[in-house]
């Protein structure tokens, strides 16, 4: 790639990421900014739209409330009762039908409503009411459910013959004396907001109770199954696909006094319209960013490619031999310190070309002794692994003089014991001899026990405690130890800690523990393999993790190793038992990691 390509592409690469980002930056937030308030305004719209009908709801029922207790329906007569229900009827616009009802649901006196066949104007603004429509009423009365609470609603619905939605409502007592106030109220005054607020891209519904539709406008864009699960909410958002694909936005609200939900539902991409446009704009200003990088990198390519052009004919010459090719310095300042340098370089090769030839026979002599360095090194190594494997082999002796000590210290006890008791006895009979030669070599056999655990108490005699950092100690047996994992073809890797890993112990006897522990682990990985030890501060605690990772596959241990390895590990385990550590070996199905707690100091 050509130097002024590759300035370009520099500049420009270098002023484009942190625009973009930026860009991506104020896009991402100008779009949630976006999305928040179109989530915002429909969740308003919903709540405004639901308080309105609450308010009206509420209004309504408190006025025929008050009305009704303000007449005692049990003590008035049959013209009273006739009177009454015409004051409902004419006091409450929104009241089609009126009905005074016994508690069995009988008609106390008429019902009060416009009927169709009379056309009597004088009732307007009330619905006119057919007979369907009013068979229609009084198959929906709650009169059991007023009972129970004194105001029941029944569900909306659309009457037959009717342009608008409406509901029954019964007014009980629970006495079962008091005569019931049952209306047909009308709901138009619900859908004509509910119609207004609609636009030319949105829907506007109200479902009841119990999740269905009863009045909606607009676009069919509500799935009542969505909404079902909100109606308990005050207020919520959601977002769902229709059956033709189209994604939908919508929002609901709870209107308080009736149970309804509100639901306002807009299309996704007339919702977020706005958004493209600002990715769009987003997108046109990349662009001219990309230009004006370009244009940048051209203009400082040319200062700079001419210089460069010379110097590289220049340095190809010198490669050829030709040392006193010089060049002449560019304007820019720091193409003309190269040039001097470069100048200056040419001048010194000459001289140090033979400097070069008399320092090659000098590192030849020198790498000659130095491979000799190393093979006298490499036998000091095998011998030290020797002595290692010699060392552990005298452990794994330890550790079974110590196991047969301790299984046979109480029975040789017994038999020596009892040897003397029958040797008391028989005093100086015929088996005075064997009971002699009996309680001698019982004897033996306890001065041998009692040297092997002398033997392994050498390894158990603590020294002075005091506060160390763990991962320091744990650095300082690293490099004791790493030569002999780099012999075997193990690899160690100790990862430090941020912080200090403080734990009171005996420093030697923590080293020697872990050496040995280190030394174990060596033994079961293969060549390839490597052992990694990280420390870290958990709740109070501080934990060696020893990770084994297999090169060529987990080994079987040769003999020699599993000796050394053995009592390395029993030993290890005692030093660190009493330094208050607790080791943790891997599950059987689980990853081979070995842990190590201590108290944190």
């Amino acid at each position: 790639m050509r130097l002024r390509t590759l300035h370009v592409l520099g500049i420009t690469g270098a002023a484009l990421p942190p625009l973009l980002l930026l860009g991506v930056a104020a896009t991402r937030a100008a779009t949630e900014a976006l999305m928040g308030r179109v989530v915002r305004s429909q969740i308003e719209s919903a709540g405004n739209f639901a308080t309105f009908v609450d308010t009206w709801m509420t209004g309504q029922l408190l006025g025929l409330g008050l009305l009704r207790s303000t007449f005692r329906l049990a003590d008035l007569d049959g013209a009273e009762r006739v009177g009454f229900a015409r004051v409902v009827y004419n006091q409450f616009d929104d009241v089609n039908i009126v009905s005074l009802l016994s508690p069995d649901g009988e008609d106390l006196v008429p019902s009060q409503m416009a009927r169709f066949e009379e056309g009597d104007p004088l009732k307007v603004p009330h619905e006119y009411v057919t007979q369907a429509r009013f068979r229609a009423f009084r198959e929906r009365l709650p009169i059991e459910a007023a009972r129970q609470g004194g105001t029941a609603l029944g569900a909306p619905y659309t009457p037959p013959d009717a342009d608008f939605p409406v509901m029954a409502m019964v007014f009980a007592d629970p006495d079962a004396t008091t005569p019931v106030l049952a209306v047909e109220f009308s709901l138009a005054r619900v859908l004509l907001q509910l119609q207004a607020q609609v636009t030319e891209a949105s829907e506007v519904a109200l479902l009841d109770a119990g999740g269905a539709f009863f009045a909606r406008s607009g676009l069919d864009l509500v799935r009542p199954d969505m909404f079902t699960f909100l109606l308990e909410q005050a207020s919520a958002n959601l977002t769902y696909t229709l059956e033709d694909g189209q994604e939908v936005l919508g929002a609901c609200a709870r209107v308080t006094s009736t149970g309804w939900l509100a639901v306002v539902a807009e299309p996704y991409d007339h919702a977020v319209r706005e958004r493209r446009q600002i990715r769009a704009q987003a997108a046109w200003f990349a662009l001219m960013a990309v230009c004006l990088s370009a244009i940048v990198g051209l203009y400082a390519s040319r200062r700079i490619h001419e210089p460069v052009v010379d110097l590289a004919s220049a340095a190809r010459d010198v490669g050829e031999g030709k040392l006193d090719r010089r060049v002449v310095p560019g304007r820019i300042q720091e193409l003309a310190e190269l040039g001097t340098a470069f100048n200056t370089m040419s001048g010194r090769l000459e001289a140090d070309r033979e400097e070069i030839r008399r320092q090659r026979k000098e590192i030849e002599a020198f790498n000659v002794e130095l491979q000799q360095r190393v093979e006298d090194r490499t036998r000091e190594l095998r011998d030290a692994q020797a002595r290692l494997l010699e060392s552990g082999k005298l452990a794994a002796v330890a550790e079974l003089g110590a196991g047969v000590a301790h299984e046979l210290n109480n029975p040789l006890a017994g038999i020596l014991g009892t040897a003397q008791l029958l040797r008391q006895r028989s005093g100086g009979g015929p088996d005075d001899a064997l009971l002699a030669a009996m309680e001698s070599e019982a004897a033996r056999c306890a001065d041998i026990v009692h040297t092997l655990l002398a033997f392994t108490r050498e390894a158990t005699e603590g020294g002075a405690r005091a506060v160390i950092d763990l991962d320091a100690l744990v650095a300082e047996v690293e490099s004791l130890v790493t030569p002999s994992f780099r012999q075997r073809g193990v690899g160690l890797r100790h990862e430090r800690s941020p912080r200090a890993l403080p734990v009171h112990a005996d420093r030697a006897r923590l080293g020697r523990a872990l050496a040995g522990l280190l030394t174990s682990l060596r033994a079961l990985l293969s060549p390839g393999g490597t052992l990694s030890v990280r420390g870290e501060a958990i709740e109070g605690r501080i934990r060696l993790r020893f990770d084994l990772a297999a090169g060529e596959g987990v080994a079987d241990a040769a003999r020699d190793d599993w000796l050394a390895s053995g009592m390395s590990l029993w030993l290890a385990r005692r030093v660190l038992a009493e330094q208050g550590a607790v080791l943790a070996e891997p599950d059987p199905d689980g990853p081979r990691c070995y842990l190590l707690d201590l108290p944190e100091a």
